[in-house]
């Protein structure tokens, strides 16, 4: 078929347009397929993003949380330090300042234990030492060993049982009646 020379021009105008539509109809199609993928990606996104948010905030937290009880660590740190050097140059006055026996320990703060604090401490460990000087005594008096080579220890508990019948039964170890005698 022949198409006439004036209808050229709107004939390649018509199929120049249908083409173009054709090919922003494809287009759009992929845009809208793109766009469709991307927005569960876009949420996912958005929900790490709130929870990464959220523990930042808690990280904050804890961070200004641990910097107070640094602070008060620190503070009772100080009275501490304020306490000892107190005592320690009450006793260096006295003239109580003893070499310590532990390396890197102030010899002023070794010796802040007062003399009666030391001496009640030693009568304890006396005591404590005759208790269990007499208890050694004691096991020692009651035990009961070999002469020979081997060394042996007998403990224990000896026990009795004893009984006595006058009559008669069925079954001495498990008795259903007794017969009594006549």
């Amino acid at each position: 078929m022949k198409i006439p020379e004036r209808f050229v021009p709107a004939t390649i105008a018509t199929a120049i347009v249908a083409f173009l539509l054709s090919c922003g109809l494809t287009v759009a199609q992929q845009v809208s397929a793109a766009s469709q993928e991307a927005t569960p990606a876009i949420g996912e996104l958005a929900s790490e993003l709130r929870q990464m948010r959220s523990e930042l905030e808690q990280m904050r937290a804890e961070n200004a949380q641990s910097r107070a009880e640094m602070q008060q660590l620190r503070q009772e740190l100080t009275e501490t330090r304020n306490l000892l050097s107190a005592v320690a140059s009450g006793n260096a006055g006295a003239g109580a300042a003893t070499s310590s026996p532990n390396p890197g320990v102030n010899p002023a703060q070794a010796s802040a234990v007062p003399s009666s604090d030391l001496d009640a401490r030693v009568q304890k460990l006396e005591e404590s030492t005759q208790l269990l000087g007499s208890k050694i005594n004691e096991q020692y008096q009651t035990k009961v060993e070999t002469a020979g080579k081997y060394r042996a220890r007998l403990s224990g508990i000896v026990l009795m049982n004893a009984f006595h019948n006058v009559g008669a039964s069925d079954n001495l170890d498990l008795p259903d009646y007794a017969v009594s005698v006549t």
